[in-house]
């Protein structure tokens, strides 16, 4: 009747603590591929469209500057009806997960709440980034990857950032707003790993 032991012995099992990578010794462990799941690692999932909506939030701090409840859920329903609109089925139902259909794609692309995550205007997030003139470039850089992916940027993915803000020439928060793009429509952002 402990909840918090209860939690402490989920979290600190082997099962809950398993990797998403697939390795040579796990790769036949696949339930997608119609077999019985034996649990030798993480299987991947996409996010709930809730899931994402409260992502996208947290990863642009917008959550530290929402109005009361109403406002908040008023924004949260508008959101979640563009997304029945946009991916519900035929009997009018919710889905649930991101399933790569066209629709989805477009709506992460561009819709209201990634314009609003990426938006470059006074006041947001990542005129904030752009403009702290403490941090250096790679660290705007390192500071966008771990506020969307909670991870350091790779080399590879460093290089190419670099060759954005040279592209740019010199219009850091430009630069800064593909960036933030490219890293909220990633897999690695959608997906629940």
């Amino acid at each position: 009747f402990n909840l918090k032991e209860l939690i402490r012995w989920i979290t600190l099992s082997e099962p809950y603590s398993l990797s998403s990578r697939i390795t040579a010794n796990n790769r036949a462990d696949d339930p997608l591929m119609g077999e019985s799941p034996k649990f030798t690692h993480f299987y991947l999932r996409q996010k709930r469209a809730e899931e994402l909506y409260e992502s996208l939030l947290v990863a642009t701090e917008a959550h530290k500057t929402r109005g009361d409840y109403e406002e908040q859920e008023k924004a949260k329903n508008d959101w979640m009806r563009q997304f029945v609109i946009a991916f519900g089925n035929d009997e009018g139902t919710e889905a649930t997960t991101f399933n790569g259909t066209i629709p989805q794609a477009l709506m992460m692309f561009n819709g209201d709440l990634i314009k609003k995550a990426t938006n470059s205007n006074k006041g947001s997030f990542l005129a904030k980034v752009a403009a702290d003139n403490s941090m250096k470039p790679a660290d705007k850089i390192n500071f966008l990857f771990l506020s969307g992916l909670g991870r350091s940027p790779t080399k590879n993915e460093i290089d190419i950032a670099n060759k954005l803000l040279l592209a740019r020439k010199g219009e850091t928060a430009e630069a800064l707003q593909d960036i933030f793009w490219a890293v909220l429509n990633s897999n690695e952002f959608i997906f629940n790993h």
